[in-house]
């Protein structure tokens, strides 16, 4: 049960170390993330075509275009990363 344990300290440690948060900001008063994170969803997932049969290479450029159209979207907005 110890070397176990030994093995998930490792692991558990190289997860939490990739795990990154991107924050945005906008200057706009009155601004809601939330909702315009939730319309820009929708925009990219109305404007992409996901595959319909399986997993492939495909999907990868899916979610590629999706994140792309996203980004865009939220970019129009006034939104901007910002580092933490």
């Amino acid at each position: 049960m110890k070397i176990r344990n030994l093995f998930l300290i490792p692991i558990t440690l190289f997860l939490v170390s990739c795990s990154t948060t991107t924050h945005y900001k906008n200057d706009r008063s009155g601004a809601n993330f939330n909702s315009d994170d939730y319309e820009c969803e929708l925009v990219a997932r109305r404007n992409t075509i996901p595959q319909q049969y399986g997993i492939s290479f495909d999907d990868l450029r899916y979610n590629s275009e999706k994140n792309s159209l996203w980004s865009s979207c939220i970019r129009a907005k006034g939104w901007y990363e910002v580092a933490k």
